[in-house]
């Protein structure tokens, strides 16, 4: 259940007006960056509340190669498909690197 905040009628003060809905944070976008193994960058823009999977998928359908065998870094730390860029705390310029698996025999 949603809980809006309670706010004072203007009107009549001794009503409270909860028709307010909560404000959302829409995120500020930032530009960063993916290193893969052989040293080649690509540039993304993204906005800091939207899961880094969809990042990862176009990443993975640019580069040709499946999404399973894809490993991405930041700070020393692997990234799932849920985290967003805000809890992570990446910032213009932040840099992530890609590690591909694709070619590892089992």
């Amino acid at each position: 259940m949603l809980k809006f905040p309670v706010l004072k009628n203007e009107k009549n003060p001794h009503v409270i007006d909860n028709r307010i809905p909560p404000q959302e944070d829409k995120g500020k976008l930032i530009r960063i960056s993916i290193i893969d193994n052989t040293g080649e960058q690509i540039f993304f823009s993204i906005i800091t509340n939207i899961p880094m999977g969809n990042l990862f998928g176009f990443y993975a359908v640019r580069k040709g190669v499946e999404r399973q065998y894809l490993r991405f870094r930041f700070n020393c730390r692997i990234l799932g498909n849920r985290i967003l860029p805000k809890e992570i705390e990446l910032d213009d310029g932040s840099v992530i690197f890609v590690e591909d698996h694709s070619d590892v025999q089992t």
